[in-house]
């Protein structure tokens, strides 16, 4: 039972430490160790106590093939300690409230397809479960704070690690963790081009899904 008091407490073990270290570098653990315990209280704030999980989509930067990827080409793109986090906790009604700090909330009904407004973040998470249940999975409902220092507008992604969290999401909590990185990219890619309507390749959201150096 991960609630709030379990879940602050194994943020401050050796284990989470040296997961931080990883993530972020050792300098940036304290850092970080405060940015997950504060979205653990506020996500408490907004939902109550309930068995939480944490999760992280970083952001990513280009080395080289700018705008290639759509066009067929090659690219090599890098993730970066820029994330996007979540606290994350299963829902009984098949409805995702997703809670994003600085916007509007997201609501989706899962198996409501594409019956969101197009250029919506409602529209992509809907595009998502979606892909994930014709797959055969058994898509459920979820509640989720999340808060991202991809920002808006920086050039590296926020949107590819907004989808690609919702993916790992689902993936982590009703997949078992069946779907690889590069499927829940592809998921991801077809979310944002097919419900949200914007055209766009795959280096943004493989990068983010996969980490590290991509090509």
């Amino acid at each position: 039972n991960m609630n709030k008091e379990h879940t602050l407490k194994l943020l401050e073990s050796e284990k989470a430490k040296k997961l931080l270290g990883e993530l972020y570098g050792k300098a940036a653990v304290a850092e970080n160790q405060k940015r997950y315990e504060d979205l653990v209280g506020k996500f408490v704030k907004e939902f109550g106590e309930k068995d939480l999980y944490l999760f992280s989509s970083p952001g990513r930067t280009e080395i080289s093939g700018n705008h290639t990827d759509h066009n067929g080409g090659c690219i090599i793109g890098c993730a970066i300690d820029l994330d996007l986090i979540a606290v994350v906790s299963a829902r009984e009604d098949g409805v995702i409230e997703l809670r994003s700090e600085g916007f509007e909330p997201d609501i989706v009904r899962v198996g409501d397809g594409a019956a969101y407004p197009r250029f919506s973040s409602a529209s992509l998470i809907s595009g998502i479960a979606e892909q994930i249940a014709e797959r055969g999975y058994t898509v459920g409902g979820f509640d989720a704070y999340t808060v991202s220092s991809v920002y808006k507008g920086s050039g590296l992604s926020s949107s590819a690690a907004f989808e690609d969290a919702v993916g790992l999401i689902i993936n982590d909590m009703f997949c078992d963790g069946a779907l690889s990185p590069l499927e829940l990219a592809i998921i991801s890619q077809r979310a944002e081009r097919d419900y949200f309507g914007k055209a766009c390749g795959l280096m943004d959201q493989a990068v983010c899904a996969v980490g590290g150096l991509v090509s």
